[in-house]
C-alpha cells in the first residue's frame, strides 16, 4: 500500500486534512498513526501545552514503520517546546521512527521524551533544558513487568544537554534505567551540561535487574555542570550498575 502523508504544523488545527497546504496539529496526527503512514513536522517552533502520547497498541510493524520526521523541506528543525507545562513525549509504542526534532522545555521534575515501546528508533534527536532527563528509556506503566519494559529500541545519533530540575537532583541527559528490557542502544549520541549524569544506567533491587544497555560511538561532558558553569550534582558521565 502507498504509504501516506500527514503534514503537522506550529498552527496546524485539528480539523485540518494533513495535506500539505493543510495540515493538522501534532495531537491529532498521533491519533490517526497507523503502520505505513509517516507524520512530517514542519519547522518551527511548536508552543505546546499538553504532553504527546503514543499510547500503548498504536504500532507500527517490522514492514511498515511509523514515521514522525521532520520535513525534509524545511528551512529550520521543527522545535516541540512544552512551555514549561507537562512532561514532553511519552512513546509507548512500537516500530516508530522518529527523527530529526527538537523537544524543550518539559516542566520541572517531567522528563523530555519518556521512551516506552519495543523496536523503535530515536534518529536525530535533540533533547535541551528540559525538566528532567532529557530521553529516558523506562517502563509505561507501573504495573508492567519484564516483559512489557522497553526492548530493542536504538536511540542514534541524539544530542541532550542542559537538562536540569529545580533540586539538581534527576536529570540525566539520557538515561536507561529501573526498569528497562533488553537490547536498548545508544549509538553516536552526545550527552553534556546535564544536572545529574550523561548516561544514568541505575538499578533497583526491588524492581530487578534490568537488561543489558549497549552504549558505543558516544561523548559524556560537562555533566554535574550547567551550560553556565553551576555546580548541579552528581556529574557522572557514565553511571552503570545499581543500588546492589
Amino acid at each position: 500500500k502507498d504509504r501516506s502523508y500527514i503534514y503537522v504544523s506550529p498552527d496546524g488545527r485539528s480539523y485540518g486534512s494533513g495535506a500539505k497546504d493543510d495540515p493538522v496539529d501534532i495531537y491529532t496526527a498521533v491519533k490517526s498513526a497507523a503502520p505505513g503512514r509517516t507524520i512530517l513536522l514542519k519547522g518551527g517552533t511548536y508552543a505546546l501545552d499538553k504532553t504527546v502520547i503514543v499510547e500503548r497498541g498504536v504500532n507500527g510493524t517490522a514492514d511498515a514503520k511509523i514515521y514522525m520526521i521532520a520535513d525534509p523541506e524545511a528551512a529550520t528543525r521543527p522545535v516541540l517546546d512544552f512551555q514549561g507545562r507537562c512532561a514532553g513525549m511519552i512513546l509507548a509504542g512500537d516500530y516508530w521512527y522518529f527523527q530529526g526534532f527538537d523537544v524543550t522545555n518539559s516542566a520541572n521534575a517531567q522528563k523530555g521524551i519518556q521512551l516506552s515501546g519495543k523496536y523503535n528508533t530515536m534518529d536525530n534527536i535533540m533533547t535541551y533544558h528540559n525538566g528532567n532527563t532529557g530521553l529516558q528509556v523506562s517502563r509505561y506503566l507501573t504495573t508492567d513487568e519484564f516483559d512489557m519494559w522497553p526492548a530493542y529500541n536504538l536511540i542514534l545519533n541524539c544530542t541532550s544537554y542542559g537538562n536540569a530540575d529545580a533540586g539538581y537532583e534527576d536529570a540525566d541527559g539520557f538515561a536507561a534505567k529501573l526498569t528497562v528490557g533488553d537490547g536498548n542502544v545508544f549509538d553516536g549520541c552526545i550527552s553534556y551540561n546535564n544536572a545529574d549524569d550523561g548516561w544514568d544506567l541505575f538499578a533497583k533491587v526491588q524492581s530487578g535487574s534490568i537488561g543489558a544497555v549497549t552504549i558505543k560511538n558516544s561523548v559524556a561532558y560537562g555533566n554535574g555542570y550547567l551550560e553556565d558553569g553551576t555546580n548541579a550534582g552528581n556529574g557522572n558521565g557514565f553511571k552503570l550498575g545499581g543500588d546492589s
